[in-house]
């Protein structure tokens, strides 16, 4: 028999026998993405014309892949069969991710994957931008995320509580979705970090009075909890992060620091007294004895 040489689009060659079945398979890109074009085209099969609305996949008898256009005797008792990778456009499905609480999306970072095989290290994923993104139909779909806080280095700012979607629960790190036939909502649930805040307070007291000089905290929320402290002959001016130059932190401020513990340091203002001598019954040429003066407490 006379041996016949076939190719794929790809220009990678397989040397067949006439006679042989030929196994078509799928090329490494099983999704067409055009240029400036939001269209999307998925592989459905290999053709034996540039213009085919249809392709073999799978084992095929070597005899359906010739034709007179695609054929070409090199002279040398081979021949060589071209195929065209068929293209079918896709009915596209729009997939919105969002986080609970909403305040942790500035910080996440969405990346999706799909393919027929679980994604592997080293395998490219696509990152979310505006938070959505489209896919064909019938597509499975992986999702992950990952966490940056500008300015800090560690881990665990945010701990994963589910994803969710349709009714469905996961509470793996990577989500997958089969068979996507339709948009879909996924939302990411997070838990902010613990975080300890120690707070300085430089002679005062808190209204609490236990002696407790602290609160607990959660990262990407408030400072809730932080009330005003007190101390004899001094106005409370703020906490601060620091006792010269430091920024201001009511139990209004957002937590966006993940490091524990922190600090905040009571700030106080000396209180300025009024004081009156008066009299009592007494005068003074006459008149009343009453003599304002002003007093600041010093420390």
């Amino acid at each position: 028999s006379t041996p016949i040489k076939s190719s794929a689009a790809s220009d990678v060659y397989k040397r067949q026998v006439a006679g042989d079945p030929v196994n078509l398979d799928k090329p490494s890109t099983i999704e067409l993405k055009i240029k400036d074009s939001t269209d999307v085209y998925t592989f459905v099969g290999w053709g034996t014309s540039p213009n085919a609305l249809t392709g073999y996949t799978g084992s095929i008898a070597l005899s359906n892949l010739i034709t007179d256009d695609n054929t070409k005797d090199n002279g040398d008792g081979t021949a060589t069969i071209t195929l065209y990778a068929v293209w079918q456009k896709s009915t596209m499905h729009t997939i919105t991710v969002t986080t609970d609480p909403i305040t942790a999306g500035k910080y996440v970072n969405f990346e999706y994957y799909c393919g027929d095989i679980d994604p592997v290290e080293g395998t490219p994923w696509d990152k979310i931008t505006n938070g959505a993104f489209s896919v064909s139909d019938s597509s499975t779909v992986y999702l992950r995320y990952s966490v940056t806080v500008p300015g800090y280095s560690g881990d665990g700012a945010y701990s994963l509580e589910k994803w969710s979607y349709d009714g469905a629960e996961s509470k793996e790190d990577i989500l997958t979705i089969e068979n996507v036939t339709g948009d879909k909502s996924v939302t990411l649930s997070l838990t902010g970090k613990s975080i300890l805040v120690n707070l300085v307070l430089d002679g005062g007291t808190l209204e609490s009075g236990d002696g407790t000089n602290s609160i607990n905290v959660t990262f990407g929320e408030k400072y809730a909890g932080l009330s005003d402290p007190t101390k004899l002959g001094y106005i409370f001016a703020g906490w601060s992060t620091r006792l010269i130059n430091g920024s201001p932190v009511t139990s209004d401020t957002d937590v966006t620091d993940p490091t524990s513990p922190q600090t905040l340091y009571a700030l106080w203002t000396p209180a300025q007294y009024n004081i009156i001598y008066h009299g009592n019954g007494g005068n003074y040429d006459g008149k009343d004895w009453y003599y304002p003066v002003s007093y600041t407490h010093l420390t």
